[in-house]
């Protein structure tokens, strides 16, 4: 017991000693790493087909190209004509042709089918709806409920259904096919 407390006394300073040099300043002129990497900043490129089905709630259904999404309604266009619904009326959104594809490319679809859940409800961004053109962050993709796909992520993907979440207000679901 009398060579216990001199250990402990020695293993004290050599322990301090060291941490003296374990300093967590930055140098001069570098600048500290993001939390996110660049690639999870990037938007996700998404086309939206010209002709949407929006089944409502209480029944029936309205159809249009989908110009705008908010977290209280969804606007749509028919004939020159914008009609507005509001997220808690509409049971899902079905395209039902495909998506214009961007032009310079032609890309392929892949086959995969994924379901993701997105909020907010704002965070799918129709850059362009007379051609389609769409882009959610990669951040507002919560939950992806899909294996990982062997041949790597698409270069975008193209919607086929969108719900909203009666139960989880400001969130949508999305179910979507990879585009090479």
């Amino acid at each position: 017991m009398k060579g216990f407390l001199p250990i402990v006394i020695i293993t004290l300073l050599v322990s301090g000693f060291g941490l003296v040099g374990c300093r967590n300043d930055q140098p001069t002129g570098v600048t500290p790493s993001p939390t996110t990497s660049p690639a999870e900043e990037e938007p996700i490129p998404m086309v939206l087909p010209t002709l949407a089905d929006v089944e409502l709630t209480e029944g029936g259904s309205k159809s249009g190209r989908v110009t705008a999404i908010t977290n209280k309604e969804l606007t749509i266009e028919a004939s020159g004509e914008t009609d507005s619904i509001a997220i808690k009326e509409i049971k899902r959104v079905k395209f039902s042709q495909k998506a214009p594809l961007p032009r310079g490319s032609a890309p392929q679809l892949r086959g995969e089918v994924e379901i993701w859940r997105v909020t907010p409800l704002t965070a799918l961004q129709i850059k362009d709806s007379s051609q389609g053109l769409a882009e959610v962050p990669l951040s507002a993709v919560k939950k992806k409920e899909s294996p990982p796909d062997p041949l790597g992520e698409p270069s975008s993907y193209e919607v086929k259904e969108m719900w909203f979440d009666a139960n989880s207000p400001g969130t949508m679901r999305l179910k979507v096919e990879g585009i090479d």
